[in-house]
């Protein structure tokens, strides 16, 4: 052991924080403008640190059993003072113990340091761009935009309760790779106005900022600032307010976008305002408000509960704990053992790193293919190499303080193995899947304009029954009725020229008079195909559909142009729209029943049939009454034509409609597809996740496997 321990900074300063009766200590180096906070029992180690001359002076037990440390964590504070340049009169002796400490942690090797799961990439001191904007943009941070912010919030709100099906309807397609562009510009913009807020807030109160950066999760983008100096803060909620400050003016921004998507729904700008409630939502609620994450709602609930470096502690009653069941060892010094809550947040922490970490795998899998599943496997084994590197490296140590730690270890490790392979293999649940359908005519024939005109004559109306080849109505045409006659005269004069020549023995003036004719001829056959279409006829049997047929009275209509339908109303189908993770279900039931349901058209449930299953994909919409702006379930984009087109593929499925429900269907009408889908189990989900990837990276189409 050295013979002199190192020292405190003598610039550095330290202030108590007692808030509720909770003490607390602010460690400030002025030199780099950062801040540290610490517990009483943390803040007694320095105060007995400017004594002591050992690190057994510093492990000695005191009157006070909680402010207690180990030799092991004695060394680890001083690691942390020395890594954070707290220290000075470093004696070499006491640095070389620290660097041993350090380079044992460096022999955890390339994984360990791998961490990619979270990474901070610090740019620039922003506290000289915010001394200039602080009179601006101070506002921001005031009573008046709180009132706007309520009055927004409460218009949101009861909007989104109003519209809420067609909001969530429109959610389809936000994970799909079309959208990702949209997605990250929103979440920029959002993280940086989330900063500034936390800034601005900071600079109000007579705080600092001097560090701007961005935090990458799982190589998502985080900005963030450093607003440590609220800290010294003695109002408790001025503190507060900082922290919050960012999830306030991402709401703020979702509150706008929500009034602007409910009067723009199925436009660009909508689409990107729904975008940017999601973005909001998510990055508000899951990750800075979430407390388990080292965020804005972290600090909060420290702050509430007067627990400094809470995070720290939770994980750390979580590792002692898992180390006295495992392997039988008792870790914690006297004294000190940690809270219920402490342990609890402990075991919190741990399920949300497991939650957010296949969360974002899975976001990263959908957004970026293959690649995103191969980024959440190595971040995997990069987050847990530490703690099965560690175990390894300390098990000399363990063995010293258990001799029957292999006994102790199988004895609770062979059981726990059993009931992961029966988690993975042995449970299994069978899916209920609703797919969104359309009713459709099999037969219908469009009933277009042959030639241009104007309708003088309807003889049909909506719901009247054709059949093929009966007249539906009269174009007429002026401009062809005289052009016609024109071309008439034309021919007959053309015909007396070539009788006069012929008796002249002009045979080729003859000759040119007679190609004359054939293009006259060719031309006046046309006319007569465009004056027979002026009469349109029935392409079929059926029942006329159409809207507003009386109002194309003496309107002109164009060649080609589309008048009505005529369908066979006794010929009906439904087109069901299925996901590409849900088709397999529908393979195994060709020829077997499925069950509808049409209870919001208040035709309860009956069973179809399915028919047939088109053997591709496809991004068309079956029907414009699926898509999301017309109130449908399928969120889709503007494709070429003006045509909608959904975000990802999916397969149509037909299925057959019993008879005596036929006539109570309207075309377009929606209803839903209901089935039982194969069993699964976890194991089985994890392996078609991996065997999709490889089958996508190779190309082969797995739709026809």
């Amino acid at each position: 052991m050295p013979e002199q321990l190192p020292r405190l900074r003598d610039d550095l300063r330290i202030s108590p924080l007692n808030d509720g009766g909770v003490d607390c200590y602010i460690v400030e180096d002025p030199l780099r403008n950062q801040f540290f906070k610490i517990g009483k029992r943390e803040y007694l180690f320095l105060c007995r640190l400017s004594s002591a001359t050992t690190l057994g002076d510093l492990a000695a037990e005191t009157d006070e059993p909680e402010t207690n440390v180990s030799e092991e964590e004695a060394l680890s504070i001083l690691q942390w003072l020395a890594a954070k340049q707290l220290l000075h009169n470093q004696n070499p002796e006491t640095m070389q113990a620290i660097a041993s400490a350090e380079e044992n942690g460096a022999q955890k090797g390339l994984l360990s340091r791998l961490n990619i799961i979270t990474f901070r990439i610090p740019l620039f001191n922003p506290d000289p761009f915010l001394n200039r904007i602080q009179p601006l943009l101070g506002w921001l941070a005031g009573p008046w935009f709180f009132a706007v912010w309520l009055i927004l919030a409460v218009t949101a709100i009861s909007t989104l309760l109003v519209k809420g099906s067609l909001f969530i309807s429109e959610s389809a397609g936000f994970f799909s790779p079309g959208n990702a562009l949209f997605v990250t510009g929103i979440w920029i913009v959002l993280k940086l106005l989330h900063e500034l807020s936390h800034a601005l807030v900071c600079k109000r109160y007579g705080g600092g900022v001097y560090d701007f950066g961005i935090l990458f999760i799982l190589f998502i983008p985080l900005t963030y600032v450093n607003a440590s100096t609220s800290w010294r803060f003695a109002n408790h909620w001025q503190r507060l307010h900082v922290a919050v400050a960012g999830i306030y003016m991402e709401l703020f921004v979702a509150w706008l976008a929500v009034l602007y998507w409910a009067t723009h729904m199925g436009t660009p700008g909508g689409l990107i305002a729904h975008n940017t409630v999601l973005v909001a939502g998510v990055s508000s609620f899951l990750f800075n408000a979430n407390p388990l994450m080292r965020f804005d709602g972290y600090f909060v609930l420290s702050d509430l509960t007067g627990i400094p470096n809470l995070y720290s502690r939770g994980l750390d009653s979580v590792h002692r704990a898992a180390r006295k069941w495992w392997l039988g060892v008792e870790t914690a010094p006297p004294g000190a053992d940690y809270s219920s809550f402490v342990r609890m947040y402990g075991v919190g922490v741990y399920f949300w790193r497991f939650l957010v970490l296949f969360g974002l795998g899975f976001i990263a899998s959908r957004m970026f293919s293959g690649w995103g599943l191969i980024l959440t496997i190595i971040a995997a084994v990069g987050w847990i190499y530490h703690p099965i590197a560690g175990f390894f490296r300390k098990i000399p140590e363990y063995k010293a303080a258990n001799p029957a730690l292999l006994s102790h270890f199988a004895i609770r490790f062979i059981p726990a193995a059993v009931l992961c392979a029966v988690f993975l293999f042995g449970i299994t649940w069978q899916k209920t899947i609703t797919v969104p359908a359309v009713v459709f005519f099999e037969e219908q024939h469009v009933v277009r304009a042959e030639a241009s005109g104007f309708v003088k004559e309807l003889y049909v109306a909506p719901g009247k029954r054709v059949q093929k080849g009966e007249e539906l109505l009269h174009l007429e045409n002026p401009e062809l009725e005289v052009n016609r006659t024109i071309l008439g005269i034309e021919i007959e004069k053309l015909d007396l020229q070539k009788r006069a020549v012929h008796a002249l023995g002009r045979y080729g003036e003859l000759q040119i008079l007679e190609e004359r004719e054939k293009l006259l001829r060719a031309r006046k056959r046309n006319m007569d195909a465009d004056h027979k279409a002026l009469t349109v006829l029935s392409p079929g049997d059926g029942v006329v559909v159409g809207r507003f047929l009386e109002s194309r009275i003496n309107t002109l209509v164009q060649k080609g142009e589309e008048l009505f339908l005529v369908v066979d109303s006794d010929n009906k189908h439904l087109a069901a729209s299925v996901a590409q993770d849900d088709i397999t279900a529908f393979r195994e039931l060709i020829k077997k029943d499925v069950t509808v349901d049409m209870r919001e058209a208040e035709l309860g449930t009956f069973g179809g049939q399915v028919e047939k299953i088109v053997p591709r994909a496809s991004t068309e919409l079956l029907h414009p009454s699926l898509a999301a702006p017309f109130g449908g379930p399928l969120n889709v984009r503007s494709g070429t034509g003006g045509r909608y087109q959904l975000f990802s593929p999916r397969f149509t499925v037909y299925i057959s409609i019993p008879k005596k429900y036929r006539h109570s269907l309207r075309d377009g009408q929606q209803a839903g597809i209901l089935l039982q889908g194969i069993r699964r189990s976890p194991a089985s989900i994890l392996w078609k996740s991996v065997r999709t990837w490889f089958l996508r990276r190779e190309g082969v189409d797995e739709s026809r496997i």
